[in-house]
This record gives structure tokens, sequence and C-alpha cells, in this order.
């Protein structure tokens, strides 16, 4: 089984992507924010990214989307978008919810839970840079 993609040092001090066990040049496309989503819509990307010598592809996943309701999880969608990527050859980078997108954090969002009459409720704020 490959290993684990990694960086390795150069004898002239240069890094070298390492994937699968082999250097690695990367040619990514940063996707739409939903784009990474929906697997139908996927499948008609794949062709085009490949066609333009995409070889790695930059996604993201919301919470809402692997946590539907509180405490039940579906990866199902993320499962096929994943599995889609590997038909095609393109390797794939999750941005998860909450990380830093275009170079903001500002763009995170900041989770406040409370209990108001014995019930739990979930307010979402953006996060500043300050907070």
């Amino acid at each position: 089984m490959p290993s684990i993609p990694r960086l390795e040092r150069l004898d002239n001090g240069a890094h070298q992507l390492i994937a699968a066990d082999l250097p690695f040049m990367m040619r990514p496309a940063e996707l739409n924010n939903s784009s990474f989503s929906h697997s139908i819509y996927m499948e008609e990307a794949y062709p085009r990214l490949v066609a333009n010598n995409v070889n790695t592809i930059l996604g993201g996943v919301s919470w809402e989307q692997i946590e539907p309701r509180e405490g039940e999880f579906d990866f199902e969608e993320l499962d096929r978008v994943i599995l889609g990527a590997k038909r095609w050859g393109v390797k794939v980078v999750i941005l998860w919810f909450g990380a830093f997108k275009n170079g903001k954090f500002s763009v995170t969002l900041k989770i406040e839970r409370s209990v108001e009459n014995e019930k739990t409720s979930t307010r979402w704020r953006p996060r500043c840079d300050q907070d």
C-alpha cells in the first residue's frame, strides 16, 4: 500500500511532493463553494477538468452536508464525489468547513449553542478575525 503524500527535501534544498510513492506535480483547480457537494455535477465536471490537464481539485465540504440533523452523519454524497474523482484519476484536497478560504479567516462561522426551554439551539454568526 502506498504511503501518505509527503514533502521530501531534495539535495539542492528544494522540496518535492511525493504521492503514491512517486514525485507528483500538482496541477490544481479550486471549485466553486458548493460544486463539490453534488456528485451529479462533478460527474459532468471531471471530463472537462481532465481535458484541461487538471489532476487535483480543491473542494469545500460543509458541515450540514455531513451532519444534516444533529447526531446523524451522512457521508454518502461525499463518498460518491471522491470515488468519481478516483475513477478520473483526480486527486482531492478537501477544504473542510471552517478552514481558511480565499486567504481570509473572516469567512468561517462561529457556532453558538444555547439551551432554552429544554431545547438546544444552534446559532451561526460570521467569525471576525478578532474572535
